[in-house]
């Protein structure tokens, strides 16, 4: 049973995202991920990099350019969203006490989006002073990392629905 939730809500949460967020904005960067490259720039500028935003290369994408070439660029699957809803539909199957699931919900949530910001902004600063290094960052060690925060999450709540001490 607990299988069939986990499908059941990610499937409904991931055709919520795709089918109805994301299909206003098919030609367009959707308004989180807007955010989210805005915000890195203004972290990245405060710590000394400054970047210029284009869309270069399709309109899907945030390109950030340094020294008139493109470093790197952020793009849906960038902004933690999928990982969010994988988060959030292990959380709803597995059950609790109503109350303390909604306030983990919003816990774990804020948790996944401050560490998905902090990372794509050492992406940024790898991307230009560590480039040989930043492609397995970004292809493995901080999913990694990323999917390992989640397990963590799902382990502590596991701990809570149960009522012990985590």
């Amino acid at each position: 049973m607990f299988i069939a939730r986990i499908i059941g809500v990610y499937s409904f949460l991931f055709i919520l995202y795709n089918n109805f967020y994301l299909s206003f904005y098919s030609d367009l960067i959707d308004p989180y991920t807007y955010w989210l490259s805005l915000s890195v720039d203004r972290v990245l500028e405060l710590i000394g990099y400054n970047f210029t935003l284009n869309t270069y290369n399709g309109p899907n994408c945030i390109y950030f350019w340094w020294d008139n070439r493109p470093i790197f660029g952020i793009i849906e699957g960038c902004n933690g969203i999928s990982i969010t809803i994988l988060f959030i539909s292990f959380i709803i199957a597995f059950k609790g006490p109503t109350h303390a699931m909604l306030r983990y919900l919003i816990l774990g949530t804020l948790v996944i989006t401050i560490i998905n910001f902090l990372r794509v902004i050492v992406l940024g600063v790898l991307f230009v002073n560590y480039p040989k290094v930043s492609a397995i960052c970004h292809d493995v060690l901080f999913p990694s990392g990323m999917y390992g925060v989640i397990f963590l999450l799902w382990i502590y709540w596991i701990k809570i629905a149960h009522g012990q001490k985590a």
